[in-house]
């Protein structure tokens, strides 16, 4: 999705789930959590698969699905904005992150976080059975001079 989007196709997604094949609740729960924060979300499959509505697989993931799908119309406002830029500037909705800290090169190679705009970092849990995962933060100008040395939690807001 960072390469489409770097190509200038921002409106881009996966089929949270996927389109064949049965998911796992936890590999549904964690492909729903990191597809809310890119910027074409949709749960898709074939007619043939199974059932994937989020409440088909009952507590704990309903509870975590609701909360991403909270999470993301809570940012509406952000995933506008963003669009309008891509519209007026050219620039992708989902970058990587080398494109907003240039001159951190632990960021060259790096497809496992990304941005949404320049200001909001991903970075999802996608390993079985963890809980939280390592999060690199950027520190230093970023592309446009700002000096990013606060990174906040989205959910506390903590530092």
């Amino acid at each position: 999705l960072l390469s489409i989007n770097l190509g200038g196709l921002s409106f881009a997604g996966a089929d949270v789930g996927g389109f064949f094949g049965e998911p796992s609740a936890e590999l549904f729960t964690r492909w729903y959590q990191a597809g809310a924060f890119t910027p074409f979300f949709r749960g898709h499959a074939h007619l043939d698969t199974k059932r994937r509505e989020p409440w088909v697989f009952g507590d704990p993931y309903t509870a975590h699905l609701k909360a991403a799908a909270v999470l993301r119309y809570s940012l509406l406002p952000h995933w506008y904005s963003v669009f309008y830029n891509a519209y007026s500037t050219g620039l992708p909705v989902m970058r990587p992150l080398f494109m907003e800290f240039p001159a951190d090169e632990g960021t060259f190679a790096m497809d496992h976080q990304w941005m949404v705009g320049s200001a909001l970092l991903v970075a999802p849990v996608t390993q079985q059975g963890l809980t939280s995962a390592r999060v690199y933060l950027p520190a230093g100008p970023d592309a446009h001079g700002h000096l990013y040395d606060n990174w906040y939690d989205l959910e506390t807001l903590q530092p």
